[in-house]
């Protein structure tokens, strides 16, 4: 009796193991395929949108008002920095000073003499200067101090101190000053411009008075 596998039962075990191999290699052929297919880009995802901020009214700021301009009349008391002043009088004279130191105005002149008291609100002694003082007639033209009438008017006693005087905490002290003006004014109404004192002083005070009567 002839042992082995007959030459049939070979053929259909080649037949078997060839259909298998066939089978596993057309799987590893179409998983090949499926990997280099293009794989769909992810789709964007939109990030949300702020909301719009909300606008805010704009305020408008008030204006803010003019200082209102100090126009002290005679005889009234006002306060300009560390000094508190009033303006007591106004005269026209044609000469000042006494019998020894007098000064007459020059011809078609006449002196107006301001007398006032200024008194020192600070708490230190204050020395200032006494003819500062500034006069302007109603055409807008400025008188200074008269010198001459200025220091007749020291030496006699009957004005302040001449250019300097010092002022103590607490007290005031009578000042006069004295300017020439051209008599063709004297019918005019003026002006009297008090400056703030010191170097840094900026501020002023105006006085308005009628023309000689």
């Amino acid at each position: 009796m002839e042992t082995g596998m007959s030459t049939a039962g070979k053929w259909a075990m080649g037949a078997g193991l060839g259909c298998i191999v066939l089978f596993c290699g057309m799987c590893g052929f179409f998983g090949l395929i499926g990997s280099l297919a293009p794989v769909p880009p992810p789709t964007a995802t939109t990030a949300p949108t702020a909301p719009s901020p909300v606008p805010r009214a704009t305020v408008t700021p008030a204006p803010t008002p003019a200082p209102v301009a100090r126009t002290p009349k005679l005889g009234e008391s006002f306060e300009l920095g560390n000094f508190g002043y009033i303006v007591k009088s106004v005269k026209y004279r044609r000469s000042v000073g006494n019998e020894y130191f007098r000064e007459t105005a020059s011809d078609g002149a006449t002196f107006v003499v301001v007398g006032y008291t200024i008194s020192n609100l600070a708490n230190e002694t204050k020395t200032v200067m006494t003819d500062d003082l500034l006069l302007r007639d109603a055409r807008g033209r400025e008188y200074r101090a008269s010198s001459a009438a200025s220091t007749a008017m020291a030496l006699s006693g009957t004005g302040g101190d001449l250019i300097l005087t010092e002022v103590q905490p607490g007290l005031q002290r009578k000042m006069s000053t004295v300017f020439e003006v051209p008599d063709s004014s004297v019918a005019d109404s003026w002006r009297l411009v008090v400056p703030e004192k010191g170097w840094t002083g900026t501020g002023e005070v105006e006085l308005h008075f009628a023309a000689k009567q």
